[in-house]
């Protein structure tokens, strides 16, 4: 039973925090296209689900660099 708990926690984290990625890029977007009011209402919604969601989905970001450079390495080779 308690495994069963742990799970339900664990996936409703990782939907918490996939909710607040997705409103941290939409404000993303929304900066980039010069709508900034609208880019603050997403920001402040993902860091209410996710207080540190930036340094997050940055962390993500260099993760994803890293591997496409490994990826390439290798294919130079």
């Amino acid at each position: 039973m308690g495994s069963f708990d742990n799970e339900n926690v664990a996936k409703i984290n990782q939907n918490t925090e996939q909710k607040a990625r997705d409103l941290f890029l939409e404000g993303v977007e929304h900066e980039q296209n010069g709508d900034l009011f609208e880019a603050i209402l997403k920001y402040r919604k993902a860091v209410k689900l996710v207080p540190d969601i930036e340094y997050k989905v940055e962390e993500q970001r260099c993760r994803n660099d890293n591997t496409i450079r490994s990826k390439e390495k290798e294919v130079g080779k």
